[in-house]
């Protein structure tokens, strides 16, 4: 968990001194969690939540995005493959589908979240 307080202390347009900086949102969380099924040896469940409190848009403070929750799950299973580990993992992102805004990288400027995303990938040791 994180507070922040930004606030612009100086700029060449006075009228934005002691706003707040935009894109940083006072609060942002994050907690994850893993579990081994004692049933199927090597098998990890994952799940994270993601949350990101509301922020201002521009340095006027004039516009204001809100807050949003993301959620996330995925799975890993390691086996022998020929003496070789392989880790099989599959991970969802943006469980909810749910659209908010992200990307505050200038000035009255964003970019929209991901959509739900799958992804498979595997691992080898060697």
């Amino acid at each position: 968990i994180t507070y922040t307080e930004a606030e612009i202390k100086s700029s060449a347009n006075k009228a934005i001194v002691g706003n707040n900086a935009y894109g940083v949102p006072k609060w942002q969380g994050n907690v994850g969690a893993e579990w081994d099924p004692w049933l199927v040896p090597g098998l990890t469940m994952e799940g994270r939540a993601v949350y990101t409190g509301e922020q201002y848009v521009n340095s006027a403070n004039s516009l204001k995005v809100p807050d949003w929750w993301r959620f996330d799950v995925g799975a890993r299973y390691v086996m022998k493959v020929r003496e070789q580990n392989v880790t099989w993992r599959g991970t969802i992102t943006n469980l909810l589908d749910k659209d908010y805004w992200v990307g505050n990288f200038s000035d009255g400027y964003l970019t929209l979240s991901s959509p739900r995303t799958f992804a498979l990938s595997a691992t080898v040791d060697f």
